[in-house]
């Protein structure tokens, strides 16, 4: 029903029909309040839920781990223990928890070990259900174990437990009770925090820290860094280390694209994982049964095979509840069923049934092709009509922000170009010729769309023929004529006379001249005439109108500030300009040499910076502030804020003296 503190809720309580469609999406019609419809979501993904119990809808899941019917699940909002076996369910929440952000989770020897940031390592035993400190350390680790950073805990083979950690490293065994501790002191354990500990199938430890990595050897018992060919990841700071069925090895760092290896590092390599995607936007990488590596990130979840040639990208319309997904968290069941933790829930996928949904998925249509800001219907259009716009839509209906499609102008694009969040793409000044336009969902052949479009030259190819055909002509009438010009005034025989001349003797001689020629032959000169080429203006808006609209643009945005709004686009701000959405974007592309996402995000970024600056908002983190600021994610919102400023929001921060809150 009709509820005024319910955005998500219908807009009246006066419904006058109803329809739930063959996707099952529910439409409303109200008396004099519009229609209203549910999101489409097709069911590939499931968010994890016990019900009545538990639900990880909206929970930021940071770690997990995952033992068929008993699951431990570590979020911002405590630590959840579910025993779908015996029906149990129990949350921890601090004072008992040390900290609410829970790094990692490990089940070992019957318990499991809750690493966290600043709150130390805990031990969970499933059989009382009780939370207690881990002290099994020395003296001098104690203080660690309660308060200090556990960024990962990892068992190898013979049942020692790896513990990276804010001081280092630690080796524990439980059944002999004994723990070591490596440092940089007393081994080739290089610096810092210790983000990641990985065993591969020769049992060799892959260790990587803040500044760099070394490698654990069992045969020796001692870490190693001095072994890394030149080239390598490192002195790298990596944060996840993957080994695939094909016994590859995975590194996903901080920054950098993914980067690949042999066990032996004989063959290594960086490797592009989808030519749109940043690179330091990795967060966590899987293989399913089939072969196809699942990437997740802080914008997005992809699948690859065949160094990239087969992908595809997954959103919302498939139930993924959010963009970004959380370091190392991604996990494949005996069942082959992947997990994957999600700022917004728990959430898993069965990868066999991703070919069965996109086949059944709608191609997309064209709504409308525009013509210098016109809706045209012919195929061929005139030499000055080449200011393109293609809309269009999957009619799938779901969350608008999630939209996700790619597109490509065979002759203008190369490659494939990823479209977030819009339903157009436009060209301008395009020269003549034929263009094929294609657009489909990323990856997904049975979605593509084709429009072909022929801009005509401004002279016809039989205008050109012709033209060199008469410029031929003339040039040989030119010739013909000096030609026959020249014959006539040349003296014939006729004309040669005789005139008497004496000789020494006084003889008369006869001695033949030429007859004077009066007059000398005539100069023919020939200029061809220049054709002068009429100069075609393309701007459909004078430089007059583009001063008045932008004028209008700024003061309409510096004073109601409609970019806080996440989901603003050119087509509402163009309304609230009263002008078309065809000049919006062409006062941004034409006239300021600024696209619009790069225009609205400058006054969020501005935004921003005032904020920082207002100790009332000090106690928001840098999520909260980017939101209030209008960007719609964390990733959006530093690729902007450093496009925009060239520092990092904490490097802002730190540079005018504040400190920021990370999470």
């Amino acid at each position: 029903c009709h509820d005024v503190s319910d955005k998500e809720g219908i807009r009246s309580n006066s419904i006058y029909s109803l329809l739930v469609d063959d996707r099952g999406a529910v439409w409303v019609g109200h008396f004099q309040a519009g229609l209203d419809y549910s999101l489409y979501q097709n069911g590939l993904f499931q968010t994890y839920a016990y019900p009545p119990l538990f639900n990880s809808a909206n929970l930021s899941i940071r770690s997990f781990v995952n033992r068929g019917h008993e699951k431990v699940i570590g979020s911002r909002d405590g630590l959840y223990y579910i025993n779908e076996a015996t029906g149990v369910v129990k949350s921890f929440v601090k004072p008992v928890l040390t900290s609410d952000l829970i790094l990692t989770i490990c089940f070992y020897e019957g318990e499991y070990y809750i690493g966290t940031y600043g709150g130390g390592m805990m031990v969970l035993n499933p059989e009382t259900l009780s939370l207690k400190y881990f002290a099994q350390g020395g003296d001098g680790d104690a203080e660690l174990f309660q308060k200090g950073h556990i960024f990962c805990v990892r068992p190898d083979e013979k049942g020692n437990l790896w513990i990276g950690t804010s001081q280092g490293l630690f080796c524990y065994n439980k059944q002999a009770k004994q723990i070591k501790h490596f440092t940089s002191a007393n081994s080739q354990l290089p610096e810092g925090n210790v983000y990641e500990v990985s065993f591969d199938s020769t049992d060799k430890g892959w260790i990587a820290t803040e500044t760099g990595m070394c490698i654990y050897d069992p045969a020796s018992q001692s870490l190693r860094s001095n072994v890394f060919p030149e080239g390598f990841v490192h002195r790298d700071k990596v944060r996840t280390i993957y080994e695939d069925t094909g016994h590859d090895l995975y590194f996903i760092r901080e920054k950098g694209s993914l980067f690949t290896s042999t066990l032996t590092m004989d063959r290594f390599r960086n490797r592009s994982v989808f030519s749109t995607l940043p690179d330091n936007s990795l967060m966590s990488i899987v293989e399913d049964n089939q072969g196809w590596l699942w990437v997740a990130c802080n914008d997005g979840l992809l699948r690859i095979k065949e160094e990239g040639e087969e992908y595809d990208a997954f959103t919302f319309n498939d139930g993924v509840p959010g963009p970004t997904f959380t370091n190392g968290a991604a996990y494949k069941d005996d069942k082959g069923i992947l997990w994957f933790g999600n700022t917004k829930g728990l959430i898993y996928v069965d990868p066999k049934r991703v070919d069965e949904v996109r086949g059944k998925v709608r191609p997309i249509v064209f709504t409308d092709i525009l013509a210098n800001g016109v809706s045209f219907t012919s195929s061929s259009l005139k030499y000055n009509q080449n200011n393109l716009t293609f809309c269009f839509t999957d009619f799938a209906y779901g969350l608008p922000s999630a939209l996700l499609y790619e597109y490509q102008l065979e002759g203008i694009d190369k490659d494939w170009k990823l479209l977030a969040a819009q339903n157009e793409v436009s060209y301008y000044g395009l020269p003549s010729g034929t263009y094929t336009f294609r657009v489909r969902l990323p990856g997904n052949e049975h979605s593509e769309a084709i429009c072909q479009v022929t801009v005509r030259p401004m002279i016809p190819w039989w205008g050109w023929m012709l033209s060199i055909l008469l410029i031929i002509g003339i040039v040989a009438f030119i010739r013909y004529y000096v030609w026959k010009r020249m014959r006539r005034l040349l003296p014939s025989p006729a004309q040669v006379v005789s005139t008497p001349a004496k000789d020494i003797s006084g003889k008369e001689q006869v001695t033949e001249r030429p007859e004077t020629i009066a007059e000398q032959p005539e100069v023919i000169s020939e200029q061809p005439s220049v054709a002068t080429e009429e100069k075609y203006k393309t701007n459909r808006l004078t430089e007059e109108e583009c001063k008045e609209l932008h004028k209008k643009l700024v003061t309409y945005v510096e004073k109601e500030k409609p970019y806080i709004n996440p989901d603003l686009k050119m087509g509402d701000l163009a309304s609230a300009l009263d002008t078309s959405s065809h000049s919006l974007s062409y006062l941004l592309n034409q006239y300021l040499n600024q696209s619009y996402y790069d225009f609205i995000n400058e006054y969020r970024v501005a935004q921003f910076k005032k904020m920082v600056e207002d100790s009332h908002y000090s106690r928001y983190t840098l999520t909260a502030l980017a939101e209030l600021c209008g960007f719609s994610s964390r990733a959006s919102f530093f690729r902007s804020f450093k496009k925009s400023t060239g520092v990092t929001p904490n490097e802002y921060i730190r540079s005018i003296g504040g400190t920021a809150k990370e999470e």
